[in-house]
Order: C-alpha cells, then structure tokens, then sequence
C-alpha cells in the first residue's frame, strides 16, 4: 500500500532508512522493565538492523521464512 505523502510502501526498513539519513546522530534512549537505560541513535539502529539482515541471509533465512527468537531471563545484581 502506497502513502499518501511518499512513493513508496510504508515499511520498517524504509522508516528506519529514513530516520539514520534525516537524523542519524539523534539519540533514542530505552528502558527495560528492570530498569537499566540503554542510548544509542538512529545510524546505529541502522547498523544493527543491517548486521542482523546479513546473519539471517548468511544461515538461509529467506523473505517469508519465520524466525522464533529466545532470551534467556537473567537476574540483574
């Protein structure tokens, strides 16, 4: 589906290309349920997003395919 403002679909990847290349050094700040506050910025979302991409193609990962993803619970100190 097309925007109503842009020529082209309004997908997670396009948001997060747009937002490395219009603000990129912004920072966005997270906190988990636990509490630690992590910071980062749009260029390294990007980066990120990019590295786990490549891992997913490199292991035969194609568009379509499900992932399951797990983390392990780990007590804070």
């Amino acid at each position: 589906m097309l925007g109503l403002m842009q020529d082209w679909p309004l997908l997670c990847h396009r948001i997060i290309d747009h937002a490395a290349a219009v603000h990129g050094k912004q920072e966005v700040v997270t906190r988990s349920v636990e509490g630690p506050i992590h910071r980062t910025n749009y260029a390294e979302i990007r980066a990120r997003a990019l590295k786990v991409g490549q891992q997913l193609d490199k292991h035969g990962i194609k568009i379509g395919d499900r992932v399951a993803h797990r983390l392990e619970h780990v007590a804070s100190s």
